[in-house]
């Protein structure tokens, strides 16, 4: 693997200090790296479903995150469609004729808000953590590829 894909693959000060170390290794052994956009991308598009934290090997979050994500949607789905199907639409309803999410939060049990909240907060903070945490991994791996 050239340096400049490690580089990709690593924090900047990461890369910083292990950067002259890196010549020693040979290229099969850093083929197990991890590329922090992959992991950017599963944390967008499907990490409220918890895919990001299994590609990030945290399986049993990746689980909890998954149920957490599941039951989030169906609730989510749930307080959409008993909106739809109120007699008053139009007091739901913002300028655009779709329900407003103010009023959505607002209907519905407490538990079922805050565990759609809890999903959305997870996933909004996993998309950093889950980018930052490979870039993490990868370095320590590299660092014990240096020692051994």
């Amino acid at each position: 693997m050239k340096i400049n894909k490690i580089e990709k693959r690593l924090s900047k000060a990461d890369f910083l200090a292990i950067k002259d170390d890196l010549e020693k290794l040979d290229e099969s052994e850093l083929k197990g790296l991890k590329c922090p956009l992959i992991a950017l991308c599963f944390s967008i598009f499907f990490g409220i479903f918890g895919i990001d934290r299994v590609y990030k090997g945290d399986l049993k979050l990746g689980v909890v995150k998954f149920l957490l994500g599941f039951c989030s949607c169906i609730v989510f789905f749930k307080l959409v469609s008993v909106f739809l199907q109120q007699e008053n639409i139009p007091a739901f309803l913002d300028a655009h004729g779709l329900p407003s999410l103010l009023s959505l939060v607002v209907y519905d049990a407490f538990s079922a808000k805050i565990i759609v909240l809890v999903s959305l907060c997870w996933w909004l903070i996993d998309i950093f953590l889950v980018y930052y945490g490979v870039k993490k991994e990868n370095f320590i791996k590299i660092k014990a590829l240096l020692k051994g």
